[in-house]
């Protein structure tokens, strides 16, 4: 019988730092806080100019920042398998809605991945950016949570992992964020 997961990662690498950012990747991951366990993990690149046609914004800092990373990294930015931007948000919303109303969303901050993919999620019901209602998300906003406090316990115990140089894709970022709530679960600390 195929385990039931009840939290899943989500991270974003992007075009920007803003709300209406265009999404370049997308990595979800089904996890076991409490055991570290994961499960079904999906990546997805998605289409640049379907993304930028439909009006979601670029940054030319977050251009040059990209454009400073490794040669691995800008090649794995790059590579053009991408998936056409609704094939994308259709494919992440039956995932997530897989899970049922009560599976856990997990980010690294809450003011980037989610305030994104909420807008993102818009555009697909409505053609519009920035509503005010929850409406067209597939997850439940009061079950999400960020990383960030985790991280914090685990650093002010000196147990915080060494940042991997290079890693910037999001499956790399979901599986050591899934790492950081694991491991201050399984040594108490104190979440604030």
């Amino acid at each position: 019988m195929k385990k039931q997961f009840k939290h899943i990662m989500i991270d974003l690498e992007t075009l920007g730092l803003e709300p209406t950012s265009i999404i370049r990747s997308c990595a979800a991951v089904e996890f076991d806080p409490e055991t570290g366990e994961t499960g079904e993990r999906i990546e997805w690149k998605v289409n640049l100019q379907q993304s930028y046609d439909a009006g979601f914004t670029l940054s030319i800092d977050t251009i040059r920042w990209w454009m400073k990373q490794s040669e691995e990294v800008r090649k794995q930015f790059v590579d053009e398998d991408e998936t056409e931007l609704k094939d994308f948000l259709n494919h992440l919303k039956y995932f997530i809605e897989s899970h049922g109303d009560d599976v856990t969303m997990w980010c690294l901050q809450l003011d980037f991945d989610l305030p994104i993919l909420r807008n993102h999620y818009y555009w697909l019901n409505k053609d519009s950016f920035i509503r005010k209602d929850y409406n067209y998300v597939p997850w439940n906003r009061r079950k999400i949570r960020d990383v960030r406090p985790y991280m914090d316990a685990l650093e002010a115990a000196g147990l915080l992992p060494p940042k991997v140089a290079d890693r910037h894709t999001p499956m790399a970022d979901c599986l050591a964020q899934i790492g950081y709530i694991h491991l201050a679960i399984k040594n108490s600390l104190v979440i604030k």
